[in-house]
């Protein structure tokens, strides 16, 4: 141990005396620069709890949220994705008095198309996630009976699609 702090102890005090320093110059600089909070916040602002509507083009209303905010200040909001509608683009918008933020969603339009094959029917030739439920007309053609339906996902003909 006596030849450990002979070979080793000038070694061990030097590098403890720079750790005391390297700390204290640290110290100095964090002493310098103000690195506490300098945000202001008025404690008298009052928050608003703002209404989200998520509602159709048909005025239909599809969901509900609410965020919390300043009146003045401004946020993004972005829009929930609804199945069967396009999402509406975000919204940068103040805070006012109006409580109540909408967003409009257009229901996607799906096309039907029919291959009749020298047949005629009178269908929809498309339909939204709003369209009512429809019932398809069988098609008629002279010296045939008609089956069944077919579509990309049933091969073999059904009556109900």
């Amino acid at each position: 141990m006596k030849n450990f702090f002979k070979k080793y102890g000038l070694k061990i005090l030097i590098g403890i005396i720079i750790f005391i320093i390297l700390i204290t110059l640290i110290y100095q600089l964090f002493s310098i620069f103000n690195f506490e909070d300098t945000t202001t916040s008025n404690e008298n602002e009052e928050t608003i709890a703002y209404k989200i509507e998520y509602t159709s083009s048909s005025g239909k209303i599809l969901e509900f949220s609410s965020i919390s905010g300043v009146p003045g200040s401004k946020q993004e909001i972005k829009p929930i994705e609804q199945e069967g509608y396009l999402t509406p683009e975000a919204q940068t918008i103040s805070l006012g008095d109006d409580e109540i933020i909408t967003f409009v969603y257009t229901p996607i339009e799906y096309a039907i198309t029919y291959n009749l094959d020298g047949g005629k029917a009178t269908n929809p030739s498309e339909y939204t996630i709003e369209s009512d439920n429809f019932t398809l007309n069988n098609p008629t053609r002279i010296g045939y009976d008609f089956i069944g339906w077919t579509s990309d996902d049933v091969t073999f003909p059904v009556i109900d699609v």
